[in-house]
């Protein structure tokens, strides 16, 4: 499937990779306190992982947004992103740049242990850890 489309496939990741690596990249920026996010143009690879990448939008995290904003405010980024870079990217004007694994921290599918609470914790760290 991957090799169908002339230029293989694109896929728009909800995090500057090689950061939050995965299913989950929003909910994690948040419990992980990230004060950068943002989206990753990148072509996909038959092994997924590390993919290519050709655009980066980096973003400030504000401390109170949800992973509801979060999210929002990403696939509106994510969206632009997609508007300006992927002609430059059919036109053959963009470099397919392999990602950092030493810099690459995982995000992955949130389960239901990650909505535990496991006692007393430090203020805040529980209303950041409820809200994403």
């Amino acid at each position: 499937m991957l090799d169908a489309p002339r230029l293989g496939c694109v896929n728009v990741h909800a995090s500057l990779l090689p950061r939050l690596r995965g299913a989950a990249p929003v909910p994690w920026a948040i419990v992980r306190g990230e004060n950068e996010t943002g989206v990753t143009l990148m072509k996909l690879d038959e092994a997924w992982i590390p993919d290519r990448t050709f655009a980066r939008v980096p973003d400030a995290h504000r401390p109170e947004e949800t992973a509801r904003e979060l999210g929002d405010r990403l696939a509106r980024i994510g969206a632009d992103a997609v508007r300006l870079w992927l002609p430059l990217y059919v036109a053959g004007g963009c470099t397919l740049e392999p990602q950092d694994d030493a810099r690459a921290t995982m995000a992955p599918m949130l389960e239901k242990e990650h909505g535990r609470s496991t006692g007393p914790r430090a203020p805040g760290k529980y209303t950041t850890t409820c809200e994403a």
